[in-house]
């Protein structure tokens, strides 16, 4: 009668010379079976009932993962999400799309701006002669279409083990909506701020100029400091002795980061009483007056003369600038690619096995009268 635990025993001793022994096609090593052989007086059979008996416990899986051909197995568990570096802010962009989109049709855009002129009239005598002629003034001004966009470029086979590992990932999607939101980020920053270039020959690249670039009227440097109440309402009075003050409903206020609890204080310090709470409920008041003209707010703000200012904050203008204007003016303009406005998008045939395409989109800015924004240079700087 054989003892299970002699051919323990008998396989223990052999197991400091298995790592220099070469193994089966099977789990176990050649010696330990020939061992089980002479352990079962040779019997087959019980040989291999034996061996799977001790395959099912742990004795051979511990040999195995100290031996110096294997060593320690180490699994990493993968966490189900791809997370993604990525800023998606272009607030500016968003307060554009608020309107319609307007249609160029050539890469020059003219502007046409109309002034009329005094708008106050004398007396004059019916009996003598007929009053002055007076007429409007007209001018233009004029901005340029630009493409702006990139290539995305994506191997098949790089296609197919995003698709067919762990994330079942589809890649060529992954890239265009990195690619689109990299789009909306350029245009939005164009928009503020770019030099317009009208050369449309080879060698040019023809290209807007930005909102902010443009507004050449109403700028003031306040020197470094935050804004206060006389720097709004001198803002606001920019606009007011050209537009008057009741039509003054849809302006809307840029300003950098760090006036943001310096816009919060002057609210809450204006009105006896107030307290953070109480200017929290009533910030709510306001924005539900402004939502429906689509624009982001991060602050609301309420000038000398009762008119409710939107502020928001756009990390893409320069960081000292605050700029006020009347959003009932500044559009995006687009030109259409096959009836349609952009994003476009174009794939190419290459000779590599590779989906090539490029996303692009021909925008400019349309923003007439300068007057209608008020501009302050050096703010909390």
């Amino acid at each position: 009668m054989v003892e299970l635990n002699d051919v323990v025993d008998q396989l223990s001793n052999k197991g400091a010379d298995a790592a220099a022994v070469q193994k089966d096609q099977s789990v176990l090593y050649r010696p330990w079976k020939q061992e089980l052989l002479e352990a079962c007086a040779g019997n087959s059979f019980a040989a291999e009932k034996l061996g799977k008996m001790l395959l099912k416990s742990n004795i051979f899986e511990a040999w195995d993962v100290t031996t110096t051909d294997l060593g320690p197995v180490r699994i990493d568990s993968l966490f189900p999400t791809i997370n993604l570096v990525e800023n998606r802010d272009h607030p500016f962009l968003n307060v554009l799309r608020s309107k319609p989109r307007f249609r160029a049709t050539d890469y020059s855009i003219r502007i046409v701006e109309e002034n009329a002129g005094t708008d106050i009239l004398p007396f004059f005598n019916l009996d003598g002669a007929m009053p002055a002629v007076v007429d409007t003034a007209l001018s233009a001004r004029y901005n340029t279409l630009g493409a702006v966009g990139q290539a995305v470029k994506v191997s098949w086979m790089a296609s197919e083990l995003a698709q067919q590992g762990p994330y079942n990932r589809d890649e060529d999607a992954a890239q265009l909506r990195a690619a689109m939101n990299r789009l909306d980020r350029s245009m939005n920053q164009y928009a503020w701020t770019n030099t317009e270039q009208t050369g449309e020959g080879a060698g040019q690249v023809p290209q807007p100029g930005g909102f902010y670039t443009r507004s050449t009227t109403n700028v003031s440097d306040v020197g470094g400091a935050n804004l206060t109440d006389a720097i709004i309402t001198d803002m606001v009075n920019d606009l007011g002795a050209v537009f008057g003050y009741n039509g003054l409903d849809d302006m809307v206020m840029c300003i950098p980061r760090n006036q943001l609890p310096i816009i919060r204080s002057l609210m809450i310090n204006r009105f006896p009483g107030t307290t953070s709470l109480t200017k929290l409920a009533y910030d709510d008041i306001l924005k539900a007056k402004q939502a429906a003209y689509g624009y982001p707010i991060d602050a609301i703000y309420e000038d000398n003369n009762g008119k409710i200012i939107p502020m928001f904050v756009d990390d893409q203008l320069a960081q000292d600038v605050a700029i006020l204007f009347r959003a009932k003016y500044p559009a995006l303009a687009g030109f259409q690619w096959r009836g349609t406005f952009g994003p476009h998008l174009v794939q190419l045939p290459i000779a590599l096995f590779t989906s090539y395409a490029v996303l692009f989109d021909i925008m400019s800015i349309v923003d007439p009268l300068t007057v209608s924004r008020s501009t302050r240079t050096s703010v909390g700087s």
